[in-house]
């Protein structure tokens, strides 16, 4: 008998929390969107019970823990390890960016192609930045630009997501919604 008014046919609630090992009422505030604590063990489980994808694992990871607060200091250290690999690419433009997808090396190659200088400031050493308002990224991109833009903000809302309240990703948000 049907006991719910679900929009999507398939599993009932009972069915997924059974199949997962988890109570019904802590699978019901999961689906609900209610804030919860569950294991990753137990999140786990919920996930192959829904048989879902790595990619929605990922997403359903990140939906369910908490996001990271970010602390304003000191810029991310690159280590001369992953400077020289990024130096040693010299036939494949190489970059390294950090958590807000500011550029803080490239190798020559990378440099040239993209237009880095090195001195750039502000938002135009950001790649989200550069990629939406540099009409050169939009040529370099052009047999494939729906889908980089596509990706970019895709990456975007995830390091927001992760980063949520970050006063810089906010500031980049607006920029790029302000001048779109």
């Amino acid at each position: 008998p049907e006991r719910s008014g679900r929009r999507v046919g398939g599993l009932r609630m009972e069915d997924v929390a059974e199949l997962a090992g988890v109570s019904l009422s802590l699978y019901a505030h999961l689906e609900a969107g209610r804030q919860t604590r569950i294991s990753p063990q137990s999140l786990a489980a919920v996930a192959l019970a829904l048989r879902l994808l790595p990619y929605e694992m990922r997403h359903l990871l990140m939906l369910t823990t908490a996001p990271t607060v970010l602390e304003e200091g000191e810029p991310p250290v690159l280590l001369d390890d992953v400077r020289a690999i990024i130096e040693s690419c010299g036939m494949v433009p190489a970059i390294a960016v950090d958590r807000r997808f500011e550029l803080f090396a490239a190798n020559a190659l990378a440099r040239q192609i993209f237009a880095i200088r090195g001195d750039e400031e502000g938002f135009a050493k950001n790649g989200v930045w550069r990629m939406f308002r540099l009409p050169h990224f939009r040529f370099l991109h052009r047999n494939m630009w729906e889908l980089q833009a596509r990706r970019m903000v895709d990456n975007l809302r995830a390091a927001y997501a992760r980063y949520y309240g970050d006063v810089y990703l906010e500031a980049l948000i607006a920029e790029l919604w302000a001048t779109s």
